[in-house]
């Protein structure tokens, strides 16, 4: 368990992150999920429709493509456990933060640098376009607002 002070740093982090992607001169962010993120419910409805607002919001920017791997593409690379890559310009070098259950690993070898980054490929060849995966991200949002609205049967 988490302290409330430190889980307060690590919204604030990531609210940071967040405000980098509508500066000027923003990052390139390319991101993959798989579907399941779409109807596991964290949080109930509300925030789960909340949630995939800000992502479909977020993915009308000119430097994000959000991109979503269907259940019925099966089995994945990805699903072994979360990765970000970190690309930055040169000379800083570029990073894989994997995240799992035991901790973090910042991964800097050219290898893993090259083996993730073809996983990377990968699953954006299997993920739905951008389009559809907006599509796919507004029908669950609709099936969240389904479970708010007041029920029309009366007894």
């Amino acid at each position: 368990r988490l302290s409330p002070e430190i889980i307060e740093q690590r919204v604030q982090a990531r609210l940071a992150r967040l405000a980098e992607l509508t500066q000027a001169a923003p990052p390139i962010f390319q991101v993959v999920l798989d579907e399941a993120v779409l109807h596991r419910v964290v949080g109930g409805p509300r925030v789960m429709a909340a949630q995939l607002r800000k992502i479909l919001q977020l993915s009308d920017l000119p430097n994000v493509c959000i991109q979503v791997i269907p259940y019925w593409a099966g089995a994945h690379p990805g699903m072994e456990s979360n990765f970000n890559i970190i690309r930055l310009v040169p000379p800083t070098p570029s990073v894989v933060f994997v995240e799992g259950l035991v901790g973090s690993l910042y991964l800097e070898r050219a290898q893993d640098l090259a083996r993730y980054g073809e996983i990377f490929e990968y699953l954006q060849k299997i993920g739905l376009s951008p389009k559809d995966t907006a599509g796919m991200i507004l029908q669950a949002i609709k099936e969240f607002d389904a479970e708010l609205a007041p029920s029309s049967c009366s007894i």
